[in-house]
């Protein structure tokens, strides 16, 4: 598909440099042959930056207008500058042709010093693009391999976590045959809530999922849930708040 030209300013300063050298062809009195000669080079230049602009500009120079025309205003008021200094030069007939010829070529030179400039400095950009891009690459690399090595890692602990787990609940569940301990109870909630644990490590790293589903939770309840999950000893628990924040209870 063809880029969007219509605000292209390649496009508008070749279109502009085409009309002016026609009206100035046209208003301009001198032989056509002269004409013709003169008129060459702005006429190919217009046509050039034209048809660069609307097949290989690629959008960029409509999506960076405003520094496109500042070096077009630059560029166009040096050379008002050069053309009056050659246009004086050139009209006086004492005129070194030697120095007119030096300065062409330093104006030449100039140009040619400033583009290499740019172009030196659109390689280097290139080359530490190229370098960030192998480095994202190295880093992904390293990032996959880690994932792999953490999905081995969740199967195996997720794995050796559940057989003592259900080892224990299947002891909690004959020694309730022989003792009606508060303990067994509290040891067969930790043992629950140890199996909502795996469950939750299992989906959130080998599965990929994520805490995206939150709901209203109590800082009382869930404080207390997890006080009972550990030995406290003789400690006491007091909750000052009823704050209710948006997370996973779980």
């Amino acid at each position: 598909m063809a880029p969007d030209t219509q605000m292209n300013p390649v496009v508008i300063a070749g279109a502009a440099i085409i009309v002016v050298t026609g009206v100035m062809s046209v208003l301009v009195d001198v032989d056509f042959g002269i004409l013709a000669l003169q008129a060459a080079v702005p006429m190919l230049i217009g046509v050039g930056l034209v048809s660069y602009g609307r097949l290989r500009s690629d959008g960029v120079a409509a999506t960076s207008q405003r520094t496109v025309l500042k070096w077009t205003v630059t560029g166009f008021l040096a050379f008002v500058i050069l053309g009056a200094w050659f246009g004086e030069m050139a009209s006086r007939a004492d005129s070194s042709l030697l120095l007119s010829m030096t300065g062409s070529l330093s104006v030449g030179a100039a140009l040619g010093t400033v583009i290499g400039v740019y172009a030196a400095r659109l390689r280097r950009t290139n080359e530490e693009l190229a370098e960030t891009v192998s480095e994202l690459e190295r880093a992904n690399e390293r990032l996959t391999m880690r994932n792999e090595q953490l999905d081995q890692f969740v199967d195996v602990a997720s794995h050796d976590l559940r057989n003592p787990v259900n080892v224990a609940k299947g002891r909690i569940e004959l020694a309730r045959r022989e003792s009606d301990s508060e303990h067994l109870e509290t040891a067969d909630a930790a043992l629950t809530r140890m199996e909502a644990l795996i469950t939750d490590l299992v989906s959130l790293t080998k599965a990929g999922d994520r805490i995206d589903e939150v709901a209203p939770a109590n800082l009382e309840a869930v404080s207390r849930s997890a006080w009972g999950s550990v030995d406290t000893g003789d400690a006491s628990l007091r909750v000052e708040t009823e704050i209710a924040i948006s997370a996973d209870e779980s």
